[in-house]
């Protein structure tokens, strides 16, 4: 594997691997990221970590997701089983 440094930047040649100067990290062109202010995510809209703690599934944003926990652990889901109930943006019944 070959790895130049140029500018501040690392990449990798044989690989998607990059750290630029700043220390943002990618790798496998994107398809996972991790910021200098701690954020990362997982594909483009699969799984996100913020700086903060808070997590999202499905969306690019918290705001969008259909699953997210905050850094406080409050839970936004649009659909799930819990406890043998199974809950939905609806009703709520007995799995």
């Amino acid at each position: 594997m070959l790895i130049l440094k140029l500018l501040g930047m690392v990449h990798s040649h044989t690989t998607a691997f990059t750290v630029d100067a700043t220390g943002n990290l990618s790798i496998g062109n994107g398809a996972l990221s991790i910021t200098n202010a701690g954020k990362m995510t997982v594909g483009e809209t699969n799984f996100n970590l913020d700086e903060n703690g808070n997590m999202w599934l499905g969306a690019s944003t918290m705001a969008a997701a259909p699953f997210s926990v905050t850094n406080s652990g409050y839970l936004t889901a649009t659909s799930g089983i819990i406890a043998g109930f199974y809950i939905n943006s609806t009703d709520m019944t007995i799995y």
